[in-house]
């Protein structure tokens, strides 16, 4: 799904801070962190795009974690990751500050490709060990490194899901040119 797993999340954007004053600063640093180092959209488009999802439902999940997103006429999903050591205090379902913000920003035309890996990033995220060594982490390098580890382990059911669907088709496929064999040969009985 993610072609390359490593370039969703690459060190320059990671950003690691103590403590945030409010929601809107998270999601202005996101969309910094997210502009940088591509060109097919711009800082206000982001913006815009991240805080009208917001509107449509809050992006926190609890345990901590928040991942706000939003489908972008772009080539290839891209994240940005935001630690605060100390949290943010925001409205929450488990009423815990969060601590990692994951934004993301998605090919438009693929939204629902992505929607269940987010689910499963979301679920990997919540895990204590995960999350422990996220936020103790100081390094945006080993930090990208391990985020690709898990995202390996998002899509590892999908990857099999999908194998099992081709191998359905093939088997569908099969099935329909023998029963058309049959059919025209007289052999169906």
């Amino acid at each position: 799904m993610f072609d390359n797993p490593l370039s969703l999340l690459i060190p320059e954007r990671i950003e690691i801070i103590n403590k945030i004053e409010s929601k809107k600063c998270a999601f202005d640093l996101l969309t910094e962190l997210l502009a940088k180092d591509q060109n097919e959209v711009g800082k206000n488009e982001i913006f815009d795009a991240l805080i009208t999802r917001e509107k449509l439902g809050k992006t926190c999940s609890g345990h901590g974690i928040a991942i706000p997103r939003a489908h972008i006429e772009i080539s290839k999903p891209l994240a940005a990751l935001l630690i605060i050591k100390k949290g943010l205090e925001i409205e929450t379902v488990d009423k815990k500050p969060i601590k990692l913000f994951l934004a993301l920003i998605v090919p438009e035309n693929q939204s629902k490709k992505y929607s269940n890996i987010i689910k499963k990033l979301n679920f990997i995220l919540a895990d204590d060990d995960h999350h422990k060594v996220l936020i103790e982490s100081d390094k945006p390098e080993d930090i990208a490194i391990y985020f690709e580890s898990l995202l390996n382990e998002a899509m590892k059911d999908d990857v099999v899901e999908e194998k099992k669907v081709e191998d359905k088709v093939v088997e569908n496929e099969a099935v329909a040119n023998i029963t058309t064999e049959n059919k025209t040969t007289g052999d169906d009985k």
